[in-house]
């Protein structure tokens, strides 16, 4: 009886520490790949500073994992983490989606200027090789032909467009920007930006994925109450001129 016992113990022990999350409510794990000004490794940035107030506002604490795109979907996806940082909606099947996202990305293209002197916007992607980071699914929201190649980092995503092996590379038009002030490693490669250009494509609002599990649908629902108020009373406003960012998703 006591060895049954033991060996219950021990497997209600390594099943939730498989979860890798709290089963209460007094904490949060949120999961996110470091975007500078953003969700940085120190727990500063604005998306920390968002998300953060919105939770601690019902007595939740922040915890806060840096790790690249795709491992944080994949976090979620098997509980070890609440939610994911810069989800676009309905990107993923097994997530939950709130009310309100908390910023927007202009996703651009980049490209050589020579290979599309007449650029068209979407269309002009049509059978082309188009490259972005692993994990951003942008053929999901864009209904032309493309060959998809995607990359393990916006550096080797940088080289594969100079040496001509993608014609196009998709981002967030902050992270393109980012990238291109790096200019000993553009010098390493031969890039020059006077040959490139960069055009704006579409806008996609970011969200907060949840598990999708009544943890999930409750951490949610905190979410949704207390951005909407922080919204109203300016609070969201505030903290995007703190980090004196000049976008603001949202109607005022």
């Amino acid at each position: 009886m006591y060895r049954l016992t033991v060996l219950i113990i021990g497997v209600f022990f390594l099943f939730f520490s498989t979860l890798g999350i709290c089963s209460d409510l007094n904490v949060i794990t949120v999961a996110s790949e470091e975007w500078e000004d953003n969700t940085n490794k120190d727990g500063t940035g604005l998306y920390w500073d968002i998300i953060r107030t919105v939770f601690e506002m019902d007595n939740i604490k922040l915890i806060t994992r840096i790790v690249p795109y795709a491992r944080s979907v994949h976090m979620v996806k098997v509980k070890k983490a609440d939610a994911w940082v810069a989800s676009y909606i309905d990107e993923e099947t097994f997530a939950r989606y709130p009310k309100w996202h908390f910023d927007a990305d202009i996703v651009s293209a980049l490209f050589q200027k020579e290979k599309f002197p007449d650029w068209k916007g979407v269309q002009s992607l049509t059978n082309k090789t188009v490259g972005w980071v692993r994990g951003y699914d942008y053929d999901q929201y864009i209904d032309v032909k493309m060959k998809i190649d995607e990359l393990n980092s916006r550096n080797s995503a940088i080289a594969m467009l100079e040496r001509n092996r993608i014609d196009v590379l998709l981002d967030a038009l902050v992270e393109i920007q980012n990238e291109l002030k790096n200019k000993d490693k553009l010098d390493k490669i031969g890039f020059d930006i006077k040959n490139y250009r960069i055009e704006q494509l579409l806008q996609l609002n970011l969200y907060l994925a949840f598990t999708k599990d009544e943890r999930g649908k409750k951490l949610m629902a905190v979410w949704d109450k207390n951005f909407s108020i922080l919204l109203n009373n300016g609070q969201i406003k505030k903290m995007f001129n703190k980090y004196k960012i000049a976008r603001y998703p949202f109607k005022e």
